[in-house]
């Protein structure tokens, strides 16, 4: 898609050079740049469409607005209206039917998600980017073996390739079949063209386990490999992500020294975002509040901004501050949306942000529930490390608990023992892994 998307956009813009009001045009210059991560130039064209609009046709204006609202204002209420009177007025266009179910992965609407992807295979058969939606779809629902029976659909029909591979990966580390995902691995390897997403999804991997120095660098070879490619972007936001993943862990410098990186090379939303939740967790509150006003300037009507992002990033610094009840009371606007996949996604980040305000106020009970999420819903997590560190937290919330309810002592040292032995070969000198078990033995 990217090489034929960046292929397309001279065509495209020569279309706008002899009709500077052709409003499409500048719509599909948008999406082609979307896809090549060229993100400052998508808003401009994004622009220009919706105000050329009145100078299409209905569907056309359908395809305008829904972008617009998804992409540029980020009001994910107005784009999923846009998307159901779209699907409505034309039924056999596939496109309302995906973004629509775009929208209800963004608002965590699984099971609408699920249908919409189901509605779109039906209209689009032939796509492998439908099959790799709807298996996306069952495994946030966990339905791990439908998944695996959709990417088997894709295989037979020779549709995918790499990016099947790559899919695969992830679901087998779903599933936990280790000897598949070191196959896989084996095979993207020998692959051209996939070195730094591939590097990206292995050092999640290492990271999911505690091997944070071979996962460090996992990552800097993807970020190299996308930087060679002249996607600054996408190495911004493998930065970005390394940084958030990691700061709880208690790798402050290492998380507020990939964040600065990151913000180096891009200022996008998914990055910026990303890198001020990262710093907010890290300690650097200052940068984290500038970058946050930033933010809430910029996106005032963002839905995922507004009513994730910013609440989360006031909670981790209420954190800092040891202002408990401030973040849960930030946290508030969270609830609507954060099981969702809002861009840049977020992973169920309020839970977990909620559920270290519980422990701060020594609330097991409520901290147990917040963790608990992140197990609940392992589909959407998937390689998040916050994933694997949440195990620590429930045991963290069982052992408060067990400070009242002693038969909540055996809850706590198996919540222990699962995250040990998940980390049983991190490496030793992780602040939050000492502290792990240092807290187990406590409980002995």
């Amino acid at each position: 898609m990217t090489n034929g998307s960046r292929a397309a956009i001279p065509f495209y813009q020569r279309a706008v050079e002899i009709d500077p009001n052709f409003a499409i045009a500048y719509n599909q210059l948008a999406i082609a740049s979307q896809n090549v991560n060229d993100f400052q130039r998508e808003e401009e064209y994004t622009r220009k469409a919706f105000q050329l609009r009145d100078r299409t046709s209905e569907r056309e204006r359908f395809a305008i607005e829904a972008n617009y609202y998804l992409r540029v204002t980020g009001e994910l209420g107005k784009a999923a209206q846009t998307y159901e009177l779209w699907q409505s007025s034309y039924p056999g266009d596939p496109r309302p039917v995906s973004g629509l179910g775009n929208v209800y992965s963004n608002l965590g609407n699984m099971e609408k998600y699920l249908e919409q992807a189901r509605a779109t295979m039906r209209l689009e058969p032939n796509y492998y980017a439908v099959y790799e939606i709807l298996a996306n779809a069952y495994e946030n629902l966990n339905r791990l073996d439908e998944a695996e029976e959709v990417l088997k659909q894709a295989d037979q029909q020779h549709l995918g390739g790499p990016s099947l591979l790559m899919d695969r990966y992830e679901l087998a580390f779903l599933k936990g079949d280790r000897a598949e995902m070191t196959e896989l691995a084996t095979a993207l390897k020998r692959v051209p063209g996939l070195e730094d997403p591939l590097f990206a999804i292995l050092g999640d991997t290492e990271a999911w386990y505690g091997r944070f120095k071979t996962a460090q660098g996992f990552g800097h070879q993807a970020v190299e490999f996308a930087e060679r490619n002249n996607d600054k972007e996408t190495a911004a936001f493998y930065l970005a992500m390394q940084a958030l993943s990691r700061a709880p862990a208690g790798n402050r410098l290492e998380a507020r020294a990939d964040a600065a990186g990151a913000l180096k090379l891009s200022q996008s939303l998914n990055v910026k975002a990303t890198c001020t939740l990262a710093l907010a967790l890290a300690g650097d509150v200052t940068a984290a509040k500038t970058l946050a006003a930033e933010l809430d300037k910029a996106f005032p009507l963002s839905t995922g901004v507004q009513q994730n992002w910013l609440p989360t990033i006031e909670a981790a610094i209420a954190l800092q501050a040891k202002q408990g009840h401030h973040a849960l009371d930030a946290l508030e606007k969270a609830r609507a949306v954060e099981l969702g996949t809002v861009e840049p996604v977020a992973y169920l980040c309020p839970a977990y942000v909620r559920g270290e305000a519980y422990l701060m106020l020594g609330d097991g009970q409520a901290a147990a529930r917040e963790f608990h999420k992140f197990i609940e819903h392992y589909g959407t997590v998937s390689f998040f490390t916050w994933g694997a560190l949440a195990r620590l937290g429930l045991a963290r919330a069982y052992a408060l608990e067990a400070q009242t309810d002693p038969s909540a002592r055996d809850k706590a040292r198996t919540a222990y023992q699962d995250f040990l032995t998940l980390w049983k070969d991190a490496d030793p000198d992780i602040p939050i892994y000492k502290q792990a078990k240092a807290e187990y033995a406590k409980l002995q």
